[in-house]
């Protein structure tokens, strides 16, 4: 880790590590004041900081909800609206490329919007993607979604495991996009 580039040393998945690797290296206090840095971050690291130091894992005090005009707005982007038809055309690398070109630029309020928006379509990975990008507002519902209960709660429940740890590999995985396909040719959600 300390052989990184300072830009990639400072990601808060790096510092995570970091902290946990002096952890097992038997430098305790090193660890902590690491975990420590770390757990500020609204992010999957800040949370197992947080997680490695005892605090409660709660969501922000305020969570933003988009208005329905917001959305609409969102909506009426000619950037979305390309990425609509391409989604509807089943091309996604260039609907995602609309996708993310939309978002340039956007205020808090207008990502939460997007990443509503996106939910309403069924384009999770995409909800993700906006939601995790406001800095001020937030709106874990959106950042974590759990799309697909019925199926999820129903299997996790038959192979005995915790329908949250499933979320999380599906949305580490996949993003719940259930066509995707990996370059080493794994397929689906998980």
């Amino acid at each position: 880790i300390e052989a990184l580039p300072a830009t990639e040393r400072e990601l808060s998945a790096w510092r995570y590590w970091r902290a946990y690797a002096l952890r097992e290296l038997g430098q305790p206090q090193a660890a902590m004041q690491a975990f420590i840095a770390v757990a500020d971050e609204e992010d999957f690291y800040g949370l197992l900081a947080r997680e490695e130091l005892g605090t409660r894992l709660e969501p922000a005090s305020v969570q933003y909800r988009p208005s329905e005009d917001e959305i609409r707005q969102i909506a009426r982007l000619p950037e979305v609206r390309r990425a609509q038809a391409l989604f509807e055309q089943n091309w996604r690398l260039e609907a995602t490329r609309e996708w993310g070109w939309a978002l340039r630029g956007q205020n808090d309020q207008l990502l939460l919007a997007a990443a509503e928006y996106a939910r309403q379509q069924g384009w999770y990975d995409r909800a993700i993607y906006a939601a995790e990008r406001s800095q001020q507002l937030d709106n874990f519902a959106l950042r974590y979604l759990a799309p697909f209960r019925d199926v999820v709660e129903k299997y996790a429940e038959n192979e005995g495991l915790e329908p949250a740890w499933v979320y999380g590999l599906m949305r580490q995985e996949s993003r719940f996009v259930a066509d995707i396909k990996s370059r080493v040719g794994a397929s689906g959600l998980m």
